[in-house]
């Protein structure tokens, strides 16, 4: 048994990204060097070019950091979800660890948060009567159907046996409700 980790953003999403990212950069540039040959000399104009080209390149890996540190991971005894970095406001998953042999049920919920909408969530519901949440707005169906399968599977490897058919029922099930 493996250890799985799900990122925010699908790899496709995550390329598509990036390349808003390197043409917004691009644009900026353009836009500076519109202004810099008509405003500074040209040895102060090479510093800025340097200092707005790392600032670029420490947004960037800022961004990528931050969406790989933001995933859910499937361990060998339990589901992690690690601290968020977001800001206090904005943050959407706190830290929450889900040992598998303690789930007794599975759902999806959209919960209301501090945001203007609802947002998805897969809820465990443990023995001890707790509520666990994890935040799945920003990944796709197809990840979100895979987690729900993985806790099943990995929880009845624990000799937890967990009664709901399928991640693509509950998926299906949570759409028909909110939709």
């Amino acid at each position: 048994m493996r250890k799985k980790i799900f990122l925010q953003l699908s790899p496709i999403m995550f390329i598509f990204l990036l390349a808003i990212l390197a043409v917004t950069g691009y644009f900026i540039f353009c836009i500076y060097e519109l202004f810099a040959f008509k405003l500074a000399e040209e040895g102060a104009v090479g510093w800025v070019r340097f200092v707005l080209l790392l600032l670029f390149i420490a947004g960037l890996i800022y961004l990528f950091i931050r969406m790989a540190i933001g995933g859910v991971i499937f361990d060998k005894t339990e589901i992690r979800v690690p601290r968020n970095w977001g800001y206090k406001i904005t943050k959407e998953t706190r830290y929450t660890r889900i040992r598998y042999d303690q789930i007794k049920s599975i759902s999806i919920d959209a919960v209301d948060g501090k945001s203007y909408r609802a947002e998805p969530y897969i809820v465990y519901k443990e023995y001890s009567g707790e509520k666990k949440y994890v935040n799945v707005y920003y990944y796709t169906k197809r990840q979100i159907i895979r987690m729900i399968d993985m806790a099943v599977e990995r929880a009845a490897m624990h000799g937890n046996i967990i009664n709901i058919k399928n991640g693509k029922n509950l998926y299906g099930n949570y759409l028909k409700r909110y939709e």
